[in-house]
């Protein structure tokens, strides 16, 4: 697919200013943490950096360090903040900030994504020798990145890598927009196959298609028939090749990485390869086995767990407590091993539940109940004991005490009336 060739931009005719931008979220900061009446002392803290950095304008050009050589060199230390490095809380991105930008940098690259592919297909045909900072990818890096639109996106993806959240959500929206068009693509493409397939099994039935002699073609289909029902297995395949097609879309595969990367050395099996070649050509054919591996892993296993998680949340959702009542085997597992832990009546019918929890609340109540009751025991008898502590004391024999007070708790002789308990004459023997 040619490459157009795009006109050249000078960097400063196309600089965009992000200033407000960031005096808009340093203020929102600010007053989040300082207050809503701190306006005017956020505005007094910017305008003395203003000053600040206009001074340092005047001795020095600004980004660069004054040396001996003609040449000048770049200070990575420059204080681009808006308060001031001291003000850390103030410098620090926010969540919503961070997931904000990742959904304008993510919507960007979805269209660079088809873009560089389409320049590293170009680069795998170059002519031997040619260096990587004259390829079709270079060159169409280069323009956009000089573009206000180039802008937007450097801008927005140093913004969402400043968290966790936003490096996630920036790749999310990238594989979801590349899904809704290649993804769609490939599936397009499968269902129509296998609608052509369907359609010559049906012909088959009817006994077209199938001529004298053809032997082959008719062991063939009859085998084919046999694979027609399984709806299933069907549907898993064409999500694996939108999982493929899904990786043509996808501008930062390098920087999302694979699984592979955890678990085998760079560049075997699913690992990127992510060590740049010196000629055009080689490098288009690493980029493009990267994408590979990084569809392959999409087709298998992510974009069919996927697939799977929400054909069975589908599956729940319309049939519920009618699962664990179905013929289908598949579906009684999903009901006893998914779908129950989740539920707050387990495996039991809604009435069945209903029940259960009525003898689980009675038994709970019955127990609190039992639990009062000796614990106004335990205070009674404590009340008793400091009342007969003196006289016990008084005994030779103090354990007399403790036996005719336990028979009289077991006597079983005592009567209540009026909500008053009355006791028989307790008789203290030797």
């Amino acid at each position: 697919m040619p490459v157009p060739q795009f006109p050249s931009i000078t960097k400063e005719d196309t600089k965009l200013d992000t200033t407000k931008l960031d005096e808009a979220f340093s203020l929102s900061r600010y007053l989040e943490k300082h207050g809503l009446d701190k306006v005017d002392e956020w505005k007094a803290l910017r305008e003395e950096k203003k000053q600040k950095d206009k001074k340092q304008r005047i001795i020095q050009p600004e980004g660069v360090v004054k040396t001996l050589g003609t040449v000048p060199q770049f200070d990575e230390n420059v204080d681009d903040t808006i308060l001031g490095k001291e003000f850390v809380d103030n410098n620090t991105v926010g969540l919503a900030e961070s997931v904000g930008n990742a959904i304008v940098s993510g919507n960007i690259k979805i269209p660079m994504g088809f873009a560089n592919l389409a320049a590293e297909i170009k680069d795998l045909f170059a002519e031997e020798g040619l260096p990587v900072d004259q390829s079709a990818v270079s060159k169409l890096n280069s323009w956009f990145e000089s573009t206000v639109l180039g802008d937007v996106m450097k801008y927005s993806e140093k913004k969402a890598r400043a968290t966790a959240t936003g490096r996630i959500s920036e790749a999310m929206i990238q594989l979801v927009g590349a899904y809704k068009t290649a993804g769609k693509v490939g599936v397009n493409i499968a269902e129509r196959g296998l609608k052509l397939g369907d359609d010559m099994i049906d012909a088959y039935k009817k006994g077209k298609y199938i001529k004298a002699g053809n032997k082959n073609l008719y062991k063939g289909l009859k085998a084919a028939q046999k694979y027609k029902k399984l709806s299933y297995g069907r549907d898993f395949g064409v999500v694996a090749l939108s999982g493929l097609t899904t990786a043509a879309g996808v501008y930062d595969i390098e920087d999302i990485g694979t699984f592979g990367d955890i678990f085998f050395d760079e560049g075997n099996i699913t690992a990127l390869d992510r060590e740049k070649k010196q000629d055009t050509d080689d490098d288009a054919a690493r980029r493009l086995f990267n994408r590979l591996r990084f569809g392959s892993e999409l087709a298998f296993p992510i974009m069919p767990v996927i697939y799977g998680a929400g054909k069975v949340a589908k599956m729940i959702a319309s049939k519920g407590k009618e699962l664990a009542y179905s013929n289908n085997m598949f579906e009684r597992w999903v009901d006893r091993w998914i779908a129950q832990p989740f539920r707050s009546r387990s495996k039991y019918s809604r009435e069945l539940a209903k029940e259960v929890r009525g003898v689980e609340g009675s038994e709970s109540s019955a127990r609190l109940i039992s639990e009062d009751f000796l614990r106004n025991i335990d205070d009674r008898v404590r009340s008793i004991s400091k009342t007969l502590k003196p006289g016990v004391e008084a005994l030779d024999n103090p354990e007399i005490v403790s036996k005719n007070l336990a028979n009289l708790l077991i006597s079983g002789k005592d009567v209540v009336k009026n909500n008053k308990l009355f006791l028989k004459v307790l008789i203290m023997q030797d």
